[in-house]
């Protein structure tokens, strides 16, 4: 069993001593996000890309920076992943192996499938899923596999991007991906079942991600995320008071991490105050929640 919080102050203390070699770095980047060290992940990433830079190894390199851009455009600073775009593309200039192109590939069409074209990034997802594939690369194959399912659910093709999805899920149930690429999927098979209102694949999905969350001592981020679903999945099962009290636990936690989600847990204690006459409580709820970003219909209007 994995433990973070451990990994995390081993890695720290030698860095202070004696300074880490670019692979413990990365390490160290992981653990940080994993105990919510945010904050930490990319200049721990950038350090190890400079140190890989110095020794000549250039794919190691592009690698971080391609976490990096990773990094960035979940929490939704946009602007700097497309500056790690840049800036990848610069260091791939005059190398043309498949890992490059993969890992490029992905970039551009994150940034497509954000601004809303998923047409335009479906095919770029598909060939750097090839290629990720081809290679046994199970992070940009997980990660591919992912933006590839919503592009066709954009393109109004459900049942190709449930098939995509459920492929991802197999890499991801063997845990050969990385930590925070396995949490992440998580949260998009429970987020897609709730969609569909598929209640049975959620209710597994979520205890699924709520048992390897316990499988990780220390870790920080789905920890809360996991309690919003489980709330959700209560509510629509009527269960209103147990589905309120996880929806309270969500926002407790969220706000100790600052993980941008809190808005979901702040809807959904919302919604469940709604549901049972508490007026009040529900209109502060949503109103923490649109502070946070969160779109607040149609709880609100119903309220």
């Amino acid at each position: 069993m994995p433990d973070w919080l451990a990994e995390y102050a081993a890695l720290c203390a030698a860095d202070r001593e004696r300074g880490l070699p670019p692979e413990d770095l990365e390490h160290l980047a992981v653990a940080s996000f994993l105990v919510g060290r945010d904050a930490d992940v990319v200049p721990l990433r950038e350090r190890a890309l400079r140190l890989y830079v110095g020794r000549g190894e250039i794919e190691r390199a592009v690698r971080c920076g391609f976490w990096c851009g990773y990094h960035l455009q979940n929490r939704g600073e946009v602007a700097q992943a497309q500056g790690w775009e840049q800036r990848l593309a610069r260091m791939m200039t005059g190398r043309t192996t498949d890992t490059f192109e993969g890992m490029l590939l992905q970039v551009r069409a994150a940034r497509l499938m954000m601004a809303g074209s998923g047409a335009a990034a479906l095919p770029l997802f598909e060939r750097s899923a090839e290629i990720a594939d081809k290679g046994d690369d199970a992070d940009l194959f997980t990660l591919a596999g992912l933006g590839r399912s919503r592009c066709l659910q954009m393109t109004g093709r459900e049942a190709d991007s449930t098939a995509a999805l459920d492929e991802v899920m197999v890499h991801v149930v063997a845990g050969r991906a990385a930590p925070q690429v396995i949490g992440l999927a998580y949260c998009v098979m429970i987020d897609r079942s709730l969609g569909r209102f598929d209640l049975p694949r959620a209710r597994e999905w979520t205890g699924a991600l709520g048992r390897w969350v316990d499988e990780q001592r220390g870790m920080v981020p789905y920890r809360g995320s996991c309690l919003v679903h489980r709330a959700e999945i209560l509510q629509l099962e009527g269960a209103w008071t147990d589905a309120a009290r996880q929806a309270e636990l969500a926002c407790e936690q969220l706000a100790r991490s600052g993980e941008a989600v809190i808005g979901a847990a702040q809807y959904r204690v919302g919604e469940l105050a709604r549901l049972r006459g508490q007026w009040e409580v529900a209109e502060a709820a949503y109103t923490r929640a649109a502070s946070c970003g969160y779109e607040v219909q149609p709880g609100l209007a119903r309220l």
